[in-house]
């Protein structure tokens, strides 16, 4: 296990100026409020003891086990086809010291959840594209609904996360286009978003017509208005091809998003996903920017950084790191960066518990919105 003393770097410094700081924050507005919808099954895990941040670190804290499954390999349970995913079979390939054992959501209660926010829009590169094949497997409940017609026999079963080369080509990433077990659309996109070397810096002026802006606010303009009332989800993740460099990561994706969405009611949720360990295979030419030293440090910064500019709680509006770097150091690794269904799953699970707490949290502040909208709709985007 490698063990990484942080200390500040020049990645980060560059942001603790003062007149960094205080440039950022003259662009926001008091915080918004979160709200919610309400849901079939509630409470699944919130209560049972932990909250946001102490089930956060506490994955961040977890060892895979020398018998963890994500070790291994993944075959699909006896008698079941390889299309087909058994949460009865599952198990984690942690354990959860100092928190409750997660709740395993079935598909059902994954298609209620989601339900009672303002749709899930993720944008990264391609490891954040197999965390968003987790959420998808749940909602489709299996993995052939994942793939475009004609290309179920390469992308069969845990193909779909180890033919990744040609099967990122013909998965669905917008549950507009996919056939869900969801009694109505959840709305749940991925989209490449992600820039190779150093983009040019965002500038204080920066315009709506930035990719992540622009294709987010598409995604909301384009929700029932329902479904408007409640607080959208962000998951983000972005870092590999910056070679695991901060700058360009805050000022290409961070600040423009919470300037665009400083004054917006309902407030997002905002999630990073912290990068996960190199696998044991990752070729020696990637390991100087790529290896376990730059992406533990990365992941520390990101955490800093974000904590720096958008205090508070998550059920508030304050963007958190869900960190897998521990959670996955020691798992199979089918080409030295991505995984595969265990850790996909793994990590959905996670999540939705998450937001699963974050919704009693908002719940309980009273950002419970219940009816249809008025008809003068909602504040603009």
């Amino acid at each position: 296990m490698l063990i990484l003393v942080y200390a500040a770097s020049p990645a980060v410094d560059w942001l603790h100026n003062p007149s960094v700081i205080s440039s950022f924050h003259n662009h926001l507005s008091a915080p918004s409020p979160t709200r919610v919808g309400p849901r079939q099954y509630p409470y699944l895990y919130y209560g049972n003891g932990c909250n946001t941040t102490e089930l956060i670190r506490v994955v961040k804290d977890a060892r895979i086990r020398p018998d963890g499954r994500s070790r291994s390999e993944y075959s699909a349970p006896k008698g079941t086809d390889d299309d087909q995913f058994s949460l009865d079979d599952f198990k984690w390939s942690y354990d959860f010291d100092g928190c409750p054992t997660p709740h395993l959501f079935t598909p059902a209660e994954t298609c209620d959840l989601l339900s009672a926010f303002g749709g899930i829009r993720m944008q990264g590169d391609s490891l954040l594209r197999q965390f968003a094949q987790g959420v998808f497997l749940l909602l489709a409940d299996g993995f052939s609904g994942l793939v475009e017609p004609g290309a179920e026999k390469e992308c069969h079963g845990n193909g779909v996360f180890t033919e990744g080369t040609y099967c990122k080509f013909h998965e669905i990433f917008d549950t507009r286009n996919m056939t869900t077990v969801c009694g109505e659309d959840p709305f749940v996109h991925w989209r490449w978003i992600s820039q190779k070397g150093n983009p040019t810096p965002i500038p204080a002026d920066y315009n709506t017509s930035h990719p992540l802006i622009e294709t987010y606010n598409t995604f909301i303009s384009s929700l029932p208005a329902r479904r408007q009332q409640y607080s959208p989800i962000l998951v983000h993740s972005t870092g590999i091809h910056y070679k695991f460099d901060t700058e360009p990561t805050i000022n290409a994706h961070i600040l423009p998003f919470l300037r665009n969405v400083s004054s917006v009611i309902p407030q997002p949720l905002k999630f990073w996903s912290g990068n996960p360990a190199p696998g044991a295979n990752k070729p020696a030419a990637w390991l100087a920017t790529q290896g376990p030293e730059p992406t533990i440090l990365y992941n520390e910064q990101m955490n800093e950084l974000l904590a720096e500019l958008s205090p508070g709680e998550l059920s508030l509006g304050a963007w958190r790191q869900m960190e897998w770097y521990n959670s996955t150091e020691g798992a199979l690794s089918y080409d030295g960066t991505h995984y595969s269904y265990q850790v996909a799953m793994e990590r959905a699970q996670v999540f939705l518990n998450l937001l699963d707490i974050v919704w009693g949290e908002i719940v309980a502040a009273g950002g419970l919105v219940e009816g249809e909208p008025a008809a003068e709709g909602l504040a603009a985007i």
